[in-house]
């Protein structure tokens, strides 16, 4: 478990780095093959290249926001903190690597993956938190 936990300490912010550049590379940027642009389109919708990954963001902490109480509760009572944990570790980490096929072309998908990876990062250190006072010293909880 300490193990789990450790690699989880050490591969988080390292994967939430790496697909927040990616995405603000190619998208944040407004290039799309060469060519400068304002605008994107997204579901037959028109947003400023850098306002739609704000809102994906933000979806994304809402999500997270309004999910988090339910699971916790939930893997408090049922002792299963780990299995929640797991889950959204393999949801970034899945996620972050889809995030390879990254396309501005198909804006839609790409940002199904950055909204993944990025609810996959925050639930896991929400249930990374959680094991906090089961591992520090009794002074420290």
């Amino acid at each position: 478990m300490i193990g789990l936990i450790l690699s989880i300490l050490w591969l988080s912010p390292l994967r939430f780095s790496q697909f927040t550049i990616r995405v603000k590379q190619t998208h944040m940027s407004g290039v799309i093959n060469g060519e400068e642009v304002a605008f994107v389109r997204f579901f037959s919708l028109e947003f400023i290249n850098t306002e739609l990954y704000s809102y994906v963001m933000s979806l994304s902490f809402l999500v997270v926001a309004l999910i988090s109480p339910l699971l916790s509760g939930i893997a408090d009572y049922t002792g299963s903190k780990k299995k929640f944990l797991k889950f959204f570790c393999y949801l970034g980490s899945v996620s972050c690597g889809m995030l390879y096929f990254f396309d501005p072309n198909h804006l839609e998908l790409s940002m199904l993956f950055a909204l993944l990876a990025s609810i996959g990062f925050w639930g896991s250190l929400v249930f990374y938190n959680a094991y906090l006072p089961e591992i520090a010293e009794p002074r420290f909880a």
